[in-house]
């Protein structure tokens, strides 16, 4: 054991205790972290593997679960580990993740809401509104489709292929970013979601 791995573990909960005061902040978190660290952390992860078809953060995660699992299945089968050792070095490795998580990306779970961003207000909705806002939806919705197809019961058949859908989608953040210039996206990364 060696005294890293106890003070990465005695981290962890200061870590979390730290992660539940800043939620109490969101406008800090939004400045400092939000609006400083995270946009360049962000870019330099799409710079780098925005080229890939898949999830590089999916792939990491697998990975770090299979290490995990092969880890505590050595430690647990091997009979000289020490419990205390295995205590050590899994506190270690979940605090090193828990802070990689926050760090990374997981801090802006802290930060102000979209909607306060966007200078909306929230406003409650009851049952009784939310299924007329629903019915108006639907009514809406089957209006665009019966002047789509002229036909309630034919499906709407998309006239783009599904790599000039992917070729438009960056478009459609200009007119927001002009408006909310922090919905600004790039550089583009779009991952094919089949």
């Amino acid at each position: 054991m060696t005294a890293t791995k106890k003070i990465l573990t005695y981290l962890l909960p200061v870590q979390l205790v730290v992660v539940q005061l800043l939620t109490f902040f969101p406008e800090f978190v939004e400045k400092y972290y939000s609006n400083t660290i995270y946009p360049v952390v962000s870019k330099t992860f799409r710079t780098i593997f925005g080229w890939l078809p898949f999830s590089v953060g999916d792939l990491f995660y697998s990975i770090a679960i299979l290490l995990i699992i092969r880890f505590l299945y050595i430690s647990i089968t091997k009979k000289r580990t020490k419990k205390l050792d295995l205590f050590w070095s899994l506190g270690a490795t979940l605090s090193i993740v828990v802070f990689l998580f926050y760090a990374l990306w997981g801090l802006n779970y802290a930060r102000n809401t979209l909607y306060e961003r966007m200078g909306m207000q929230k406003n409650e909705m009851s049952e009784k509104a939310l299924l007329e806002y629903a019915t108006l939806l639907n009514k809406n919705i089957s209006a665009l489709h019966q002047q789509l197809t002229k036909n309630d019961t034919l499906p709407v058949v998309v006239p783009y292929t599904k790599d000039k859908i992917f070729s438009m989608v960056p478009k459609g953040y200009i007119p927001l970013s002009e408006k909310f210039p922090y919905l600004a996206y790039h550089p583009v990364s779009l991952k094919n979601p089949s």
